[in-house]
């Protein structure tokens, strides 16, 4: 019986040894972090988040093929003028340049033709309560805002351009329901500070390319009729061209481009649209006109390479 007490003694001592130790271990590794150590790792985590925050804001150091160009850099627009050796931030949030229905250019995740980039004058349509112009004439040393237009519902097509120092156009589209949508073509006299809206064209459809070639003909492009309009009074007034489309062509060349000036007459670029697939897609109608646009004449097929 005094040895059956002893082996339940000392088995009783060991477990107590046991629970003592085990308790100790798990107070050393679930114990709670210190009050100091909680605020070394919190700090720790803010100075990260501080530098990422600081290292955003610095200009890129980025060096680019193109002598001037733009650059998107986390939330913000730079704009070179050597090359990358030096940027220059864009004074207006990318939210608002990158506003409406987007469609990013992979290149800089900029829209294609929404700015317009030269060392005499750096211009980026914004949205800010209406369609504006931010605009600088000095490589990006002071900056100018210019209002263009109040209506701003559902902006989607935009593009602007400038033909001379002092001439330059916008055509934007917007409030899209559907297939329809209403295309405005603005005017500038003065390189940006006004604008003067032109008159309307009354089509719906969506529209696809437009543009000038000099400060009285203009085109826009509607549809896939192809449904070419044309102005030869700056936006007075405008009307259908005439496309003379050979029959072969006709279920084929359906969207028109904008036209460009090549001597003393026009060409024009008709494409497949989205979903053509002759010669694989790439193939495109050269039709020539040789009265400011007003009617247009098959030339002959064009490679994409012959662009």
């Amino acid at each position: 019986m005094s040895k059956l007490k002893n082996k339940q003694h000392a088995l009783f001592l060991i477990i107590v040894v046991v629970l003592t130790v085990f308790s100790g271990l798990s107070l050393y590794i679930f114990r709670p972090t210190s009050i100091e150590t909680y605020n070394k790792e919190i700090k720790g985590i803010q100075e990260a988040e501080q530098s990422d925050r600081e290292e955003q804001k610095q200009p890129p150091k980025i060096t680019v093929e193109n002598k001037i160009d733009v650059l998107v850099k986390g939330e913000t627009l730079y704009v070179t003028y050597d090359s990358g050796e030096n940027w220059v931030k864009v004074p207006e949030s990318l939210e608002k340049i990158q506003f409406g229905e987007y469609t990013p250019s992979y290149d800089n995740d900029l829209m294609e033709k929404s700015y317009y980039l030269t060392k005499e004058n750096t211009s980026f349509l914004y949205e800010n309560l209406g369609l504006k112009l931010l605009q600088t004439l000095d490589q990006g040393k002071t900056w100018q805002k210019y209002e263009i237009s109040q209506e701003n519902v559902g902006i989607r097509f935009r593009k602007i351009d400038f033909l001379s120092k002092d001439f330059g156009y916008v055509i934007y589209s917007g409030g899209r329901v559907a297939r329809q949508e209403g295309t405005i073509a603005y005017l500038t006299h003065d390189g940006g500070k006004t604008w003067e809206e032109t008159a309307s064209t009354n089509q719906t459809s969506l529209v696809q390319d437009g543009g000038f070639v000099d400060e009285n003909i203009g085109f826009l492009s509607f549809g896939a009729a192809p449904n070419l309009q044309v102005t030869k009074d700056g936006g007075v007034s405008w009307q259908a061209a005439t496309i003379q489309v050979p029959e072969e062509y006709k279920a084929i060349f359906l969207v028109a481009e904008m036209p460009s000036k090549t001597g003393d007459q026009l060409e024009l670029l008709l494409n497949q649209g989205e979903v053509g697939d002759y010669r694989g897609g790439l193939v495109k109608g050269k039709f020539i006109s040789k009265d400011n646009g007003e009617n247009w004449v098959f030339d002959r097929e064009v490679e994409a390479d012959e662009e």
